[in-house]
């Protein structure tokens, strides 16, 4: 792991190249102390992951409206923790609502500030909630 890194890029090395892109613009903006940036791409990254796993497992119409238009963020967590269509663990479950929060306090609270303790403790969740979708939307390589 690069201590300059907020996550492992190896974890996505199998993930689709707008995946690796989503996660070297949270790398980048981390060591270079842009930590709302990070924040707001940690929850695009996990938007995007869920996304994939519905989509890999044929569901998407799980997580779209009557215009075919995908869920924002809070009604896509309610199906992920509980569609059927997939296994989920119960720690991803509790982790992506911090993804999503972190993000929102990042482009939304005009008086938040991330800080690099804040990233640093949403790559956790993030770490998690990682592997599990990346393996639902079979993007981990196994």
């Amino acid at each position: 792991d690069d201590p300059k890194s907020a996550i492992d890029s190896t974890l996505f090395e199998h993930a689709p190249g707008y995946v690796k892109n989503i996660v070297q613009q949270i790398n980048v903006s981390y060591s270079n102390a842009c930590y709302d940036c990070s924040g707001v791409m940690i929850r695009r990254l996990a938007e995007t992951m869920i996304v994939d796993a519905f989509e890999k497992c044929g569901a998407l119409d799980e997580i779209t409206d009557s215009n075919g238009d995908i869920f924002s963020m809070t009604p896509l967590i309610k199906r992920l923790s509980n569609t059927n269509v997939f296994s989920l663990s119960r720690q991803t479950k509790q982790a992506v609502p911090h993804l999503k929060d972190i993000g929102d306090w990042s482009a939304h609270n005009r008086r938040y500030r991330a800080r690099k303790s804040d990233i640093d403790s949403a790559v956790r969740h993030l770490r998690l909630a990682a592997s599990d979708l990346l393996h639902i939307s079979g993007q981990d390589g196994g």
